[in-house]
């Protein structure tokens, strides 16, 4: 089911008719390729539409899944949702035509505005010509701008070169925004990121300022002999929490077979099956 056809069903079940046939008839415009009518409708969307959270249940976010991978609507609000049926419905253009109209959208967009375009980026049309604006969406100041792009979203991992993602993670990191949220990050890491992070590390450590146990998470997997003493430093002197990240990305590093010999339990329990990073991270108890 595509994308377009599941949006259409959830407003329909959440908008009442009027404001459906407002937005049917901004959809025809954008059809047409009346980019000044769209430029206008898009703007006037949350006031003339409707707002507030669109709550989607088991099912729904499983079709999203399917008809998506990566796609996350569930925690997006119906405003959102209305805009992002109008990014979808651009598809309808020539690829020119529709990128200079979106491109366009954004230039023009207001905070609200932009965070709805940044997420619809998981279902927009002819995606890779929309690589350049995506990247500066994570160069973005404001938090919630970055986070629309890089969190909860299947684009950055599909579309990123391993530079952009590189930055995005790292930034993440900076700011605050939780790795466990960005999609697909198994996938993106690579030694380059690894190098990069472990100098991080470094300077944190040596301004007595913590690591966040999700940084290990994109080193261990691709760890060198020379970053292991990192690693082993966490595994010793780290809180749990810590020591469960650190042990759980070493799993697959055959480098790393030595040092985790000298933990049986701690890796016993970072391999316990079902043991999720969201549940690494929330870690209380001992190790």
């Amino acid at each position: 089911m595509s994308a377009s056809t599941l949006i259409d069903r959830w407003l329909s079940e959440r908008v009442a008719s009027d404001r459906q046939s407002w937005l049917g008839a901004l959809l025809a415009q954008v059809a047409a390729g009346n980019s000044a009518a769209v430029a206008l409708g898009f703007s006037q969307l949350p006031r003339r539409f409707v707002s507030g959270p669109l709550i989607l249940d088991r099912a729904e976010i499983a079709e999203a899944s399917a008809a998506r991978p990566g796609w996350q609507p569930s925690l997006w609000t119906l405003d959102e949702l209305g805009r992002a049926r109008v990014v979808v419905e651009l598809g309808a253009l020539p690829e020119a035509q529709c990128t200079a109209v979106l491109l366009g959208l954004f230039a023009d967009a207001d905070l609200a505005e932009q965070i709805a375009l940044y997420k619809a980026l998981a279902i927009a049309p002819y995606p890779k010509a929309l690589v350049g604006q995506a990247a500066e969406g994570i160069r973005n100041n404001i938090k919630s701008v970055f986070e629309a792009v890089a969190l909860d979203n299947p684009y950055p991992a599909e579309f990123f070169s391993e530079a952009q993602f590189n930055q995005l993670l790292l930034k993440c990191l900076f700011v605050e925004s939780p790795l466990v949220r960005v999609w697909g990050i198994d996938g993106r890491v690579n030694l380059n990121l690894a190098r990069m992070l472990c100098d991080y590390a470094k300077e944190r450590w040596a301004a007595s300022r913590p690591v966040s146990p999700e940084l290990w998470r994109c080193v261990g997997p691709v760890a060198t002999a020379e970053m292991l003493p990192l690693l082993q430093r966490v595994v010793n002197e780290g809180q749990p929490r810590e020591k469960l990240a650190a042990v759980r990305s070493l799993l697959d590093n055959e480098l790393a077979i030595p040092l985790l010999q000298q933990h049986d339990a701690l890796v016993r329990r970072a391999s316990a099956a079902g043991l999720s990073w969201t549940e690494i991270l929330a870690w209380e108890g001992p190790v």
